[in-house]
């Protein structure tokens, strides 16, 4: 099970980048354990409050997600029906580097269904419990944290 370790200020909490594809896509293999080139990265606040993982309009927009329906969501302002998309959130979990710079490494891809929301801070992408919950993910008080899926 690759793991992924994450510095992060108690303020903001843990962040990490992940890529979001459509639902079936499959990028052409540049070969076993290589990363796939050209993937757009966005900043995720990892949220253990979210059931479900969460995207901007930027990201709705870059990747062309169209919505399939409304969830209820609630929050501390009560519940609200939104827009839900479904999209594959890729988490890579890099094994080295070349000189050339091509990495090598793992690729987690997993298709969830979530919700748009606006962001308030600098991330994206809310990564929720659908992709917590596949693995095991731990933050210590001193500012490190760990996922593994």
């Amino acid at each position: 099970m690759p793991c992924l370790s994450i510095p992060y200020s108690p303020r903001v909490g843990p962040q990490v980048q992940v890529g979001i594809w459509l639902p079936g896509y499959v990028p052409a293999a540049p070969g076993p354990g290589v990363a796939p080139q050209n993937l757009t990265v966005y900043n995720a606040l990892i949220d253990t409050g979210a059931s479900c993982t969460c995207v901007s309009a930027k990201v709705i927009s870059d990747v062309g997600l169209q919505p399939g329906g409304k969830l209820p969501v609630g929050g501390v302002h009560g519940s609200q029906p939104t827009n839900s998309y479904q999209f594959q959130v890729i988490i890579i979990f890099v094994q080295g580097q070349a000189a050339t710079g091509a990495m090598t490494a793992n690729v987690h891809a997993t298709s969830v269904t979530g919700v748009e929301f606006i962001p308030a801070g600098n991330f994206d992408v809310l990564l929720g419990r659908d992709i917590l919950c596949q693995g095991s993910f731990s933050m210590t008080w001193d500012g490190h944290a760990v996922i593994c899926l």
